[in-house]
């Protein structure tokens, strides 16, 4: 998705959890993973099949969220996190992982309006519960920003790709295939990705708090967040 949109997404999903100067970090860092085009793992981009969207996972979201985790544990004798700002950091990079699988993959087009969360917080990448058609559109900077080859054109996909990123994304609301209702008379393909996104970013915090508490205890997994969110640094 667009950066605009990223951050966009970041504040409605956790603008009630994080105060200022920390839902700052959380965006900018979120906001800086487009820098980085050419990282799949960032984007969930490039992924012909589940096996290969699982390598974008376990490089991108799942990495991401393990290094939250981490920073976010206190060390031995204290309350407050071990690295705040990198924790802070590598949740804004995980945040935007999470809302791109949902832009840049045909899951919204797989479910429709209603479409889930798809499961992608556990420890696991669970291909045997995701659909078997479900990939995302190839994107190369060898073809410039527009990451796809054309024929006659239109983009045309190298061969064992479905679709190009710039036909699948969903990264714009008003113009592309984001524009595009998910089916007459329903939400726009963008709306639907922004949606799950935002409750994705929700889950996302949780999944931190979870990680955090696995190793170090509810208590001190509570007081390392309240540092984590709160106002100074």
């Amino acid at each position: 998705m667009i950066v605009p949109v990223h951050v966009t997404i970041v504040r409605a999903a956790l603008g009630n959890t994080l105060a200022p100067r920390a839902l700052g970090v959380v965006a900018l860092a979120d906001a800086r993973c487009d820098l980085y085009q050419w990282a799949t793992e960032r984007h969930f981009d490039s992924g012909r099949d589940v096996a290969e969207l699982g390598v974008r996972w376990r490089r991108g979201l799942r990495h991401y969220l393990t290094l939250a985790v981490e920073r976010a544990t206190p060390a031995d004798g204290r309350d407050g996190p071990r690295d705040r700002l990198g924790a802070l950091r590598a949740l804004g990079m995980a945040s935007h992982a999470l809302a791109d699988f949902y832009s840049h993959t045909n899951w919204v087009e797989i479910y429709g309006a209603g479409a889930p969360q798809a499961p992608l917080l556990g420890d696991r990448w669970p291909a045997d519960t995701l659909p078997p058609d479900l990939t995302s559109g190839y994107f190369s900077l060898r073809y410039g920003m527009r990451g796809c080859p054309m024929r006659d054109g239109q983009p045309a996909p190298p061969a064992g790709y479905r679709f190009c990123h710039e036909t699948l994304n969903k990264d714009a609301p008003a113009r592309g295939h984001g524009a595009d209702p998910v089916a007459p008379g329903a939400p726009t393909c963008h709306a639907v990705a922004v949606r799950l996104a935002e409750d994705g970013v929700r889950a996302l915090w949780e999944a931190l708090r979870a990680g955090v508490m696995s190793v170090a205890g509810a208590s001190r997994a509570d007081q390392a967040l309240a540092w984590l969110s709160g106002q100074t640094f």
